[in-house]
This record gives structure tokens, C-alpha cells and sequence, in this order.
């Protein structure tokens, strides 16, 4: 076997900070969080 690669586009809402791969018995796993949402602001309207 020779040399595989692969690219793909990803979401802006992934946590690069976060992101993990794995490689198992010929598996790679990819674990690509969401980023957590911004907090919501209440704010009175006069």
C-alpha cells in the first residue's frame, strides 16, 4: 500500500482547539466538536 490522502471541507462552527484523530487497526476516527454557542444577551428596549 502506498501513500493515501484526503481532503475535505469542514464548518466554521467546528472547535479546532478540540478536534482529535485517531488511527486503530486501519481506523481513522475524526472527533470534531461544535463550537458552543454564544451566550445570548437580554437587553431592555426603551
Amino acid at each position: 500500500f502506498g501513500k493515501v490522502t484526503r481532503s475535505f471541507a469542514l464548518p466554521q462552527e467546528l472547535d479546532e482547539a478540540k478536534a482529535e484523530a485517531k488511527y486503530h487497526d486501519g481506523v481513522l476516527e475524526l472527533t470534531l466538536p461544535k463550537k458552543q454557542a454564544a451566550a445570548q444577551k437580554r437587553i431592555t428596549i426603551q
